[in-house]
């Protein structure tokens, strides 16, 4: 809490309700509020405050406690500022009391930031909500949020992506790979994906494919001095198999790097030829080819999963990249245009904590 000084009270307190005293006086709550587009990058768990107006307002379900078998009311609203837009779930008695209409503007604090459904906003009960505070900002969003209807940001809550799967499963949008850890990704049963601005600078030329069957592309072994082989998911001989891409390349996104394996879609637009086409060079020039290829930006979709790997070995993050994305100008390849204008952005950004 930010303040000067504390009261501590005792069995020999006495309160007492003061009525003659002009109460413009009396300095208001302080608040430390921090716009919504940085909350991500704030540490998981971690209290914050936060201004912003009510978008919408869900209803009240109830959840099972697995510590004590006891039911628990929650209601999830979206809160927004002129930044972007998150989910904010109350609980208890909370969640039966919250009854502010869409559009006033509310000031959080002690907000716990959480990670799950991307990033959301969590009130216990140290929280506390006040409804159109007196406090600089609170008129700028009520003007914004009038004329604008809060349509112009983003939430950065909900993972996007339906539960047909794809590439597009549980989407979180672009990130780098220290975020992954942070903000949980990858943890899911099936996994999540994101988008990654990456350099490759190593490929494993010496496992660039896997020989295939063309009805279910799983692989097949060929049987030595035959040209054919046997699926054993499809029950039958594979008279024609095929080549298809399972290549690793190492790559760095500026502050980490990582593992990611390419399939046979990927792989083709990462090559620009089929795996056949690949394998019927000369191998100097498929190591030429490699080479043209390392230390270009490149933009993928990557899919995240984290597999356990035994109890002595722990778990590992496995990254898939399921397909390469046209970098359509030259932010992808410079963000920002130059190094000038991102140390604007960044001063920008840090200026957002103060």
């Amino acid at each position: 809490v930010q303040n000067d000084y504390e009261l501590t009270l005792d069995e020999n307190s006495k309160i007492e309700l003061c009525t003659e005293v002009d109460t413009h006086l009396i300095p208001h709550q302080r608040y430390n509020f921090i716009s919504i587009t940085i909350l991500p990058k704030r540490e998981p768990d971690s209290l914050c405050d936060v201004l912003g107006v009510v978008m919408t307002t869900g209803d009240i379900t109830k959840i099972i406690q697995k510590s004590n078998g006891n039911e628990l009311a929650k209601r999830t609203f979206r809160l927004a500022d002129q930044t972007a837009a998150v989910d904010v779930t109350i609980w208890g008695d909370n969640a039966y009391n919250f009854n502010y209409p869409v559009g006033t503007v509310l000031a959080l604090r002690a907000a716990r930031i959480g990670t799950f459904d991307g990033c959301s906003l969590s009130l216990s009960s140290q929280s506390a909500i006040d409804a159109n505070p007196k406090v600089n900002g609170c008129h700028e969003i009520s003007v914004w949020y009038r004329n604008t209807g809060g349509n112009d940001v983003k939430s950065i809550s909900g993972r996007q992506g339906g539960a047909g799967g794809g590439d597009d499963f549980n989407f979180r949008g672009r990130k780098y790979l220290d975020q992954v850890p942070m903000e949980g990704i990858g943890k899911s049963e099936r996994g999540d994906s994101f988008e990654l601005r990456c350099t490759p600078f190593y490929i494993n030329s010496n496992q660039l494919h896997y020989t295939a069957c063309p009805t279910c592309n799983k692989k097949v072994t060929i049987q030595p001095g035959s040209s054919s082989a046997d699926c054993e998911k499809c029950k039958k001989p594979v008279p024609n198999p095929v080549n298809r891409y399972m290549c690793s390349m190492n790559v760095s996104d500026g502050v980490a790097t990582a593992w990611v394996t390419l399939f046979n879609e990927a792989g083709e637009q990462f090559f620009g030829m089929k795996a056949d086409a690949l394998l019927q060079q000369q191998p100097e020039h498929i190591v030429q080819i490699i080479a043209s290829l390392l230390f270009k930006p490149t933009v993928m979709r990557v899919r995240a999963k984290e597999e356990s790997m035994g109890a002595d070995a722990g778990d590992r993050m496995k990254y898939t990249c399921s397909k390469i994305v046209p970098i359509q100008s030259s932010a992808d390849q410079f963000p920002n245009g130059t190094f000038a204008k991102e140390v604007d952005e960044l001063d920008k950004e840090l200026n957002l904590y103060y």
